[in-house]
């Protein structure tokens, strides 16, 4: 599994809903179009990881970086759904499951990740593609922590 070096192009699906925002880059952190994104606990737009005190945001549609004085922003969205790759772990036996980030580009089944401070939640398997990439429902399942939330955050 490699995290993305470059902007990634996704397939979305079932979008009538899909909601849009946008976050402060985390400085010197690069966000690329097609990422997986999440906030930090500055609650700052970082690459999606499997790393303690992280809570998920969506995927994101811009590529930048972020600075010291936080002015850089990405717009990501969520409440649709995104082919993204996996591991050999996930299965068609985790549809209805939960899945959690592996980096910005890939993710994996809940349990491979057995500490709860590592579990970025991405959302559910809905599907999987002819190739084997997994159909992810993306969520929004924590705002922890958050402030200067935005109207529509939940």
């Amino acid at each position: 599994m490699t995290a993305l070096t470059a902007a990634a192009s996704r397939a979305r699906r079932n979008d009538s809903g899909i909601m849009f925002d946008s976050r402060a880059i985390a400085t010197s952190e690069v966000i690329y179009a097609g990422a997986l994104v999440a906030v930090d606990t500055n609650g700052r737009l970082i690459a999606a990881a499997a790393a303690a005190s992280t809570n998920f945001m969506g995927m994101a549609i811009d590529t930048d970086s972020g600075n010291a004085a936080g002015t850089r922003y990405a717009r990501f969205i969520w409440n649709c759904e995104v082919n993204v790759a996996t591991n050999s772990t996930l299965s068609t036996d985790h549809i209805g499951m939960n899945c959690v980030c592996v980096d910005d580009n890939f993710v994996d089944v809940w349990t491979a990740y057995t500490s709860a401070i590592s579990r970025c939640v991405a959302g559910e398997v809905v599907g999987f593609d002819s190739s084997g990439n997994a159909w992810v429902a993306l969520r929004r399942n924590s705002t922890k922590g958050l402030t200067n939330l935005h109207v529509g955050d939940t």
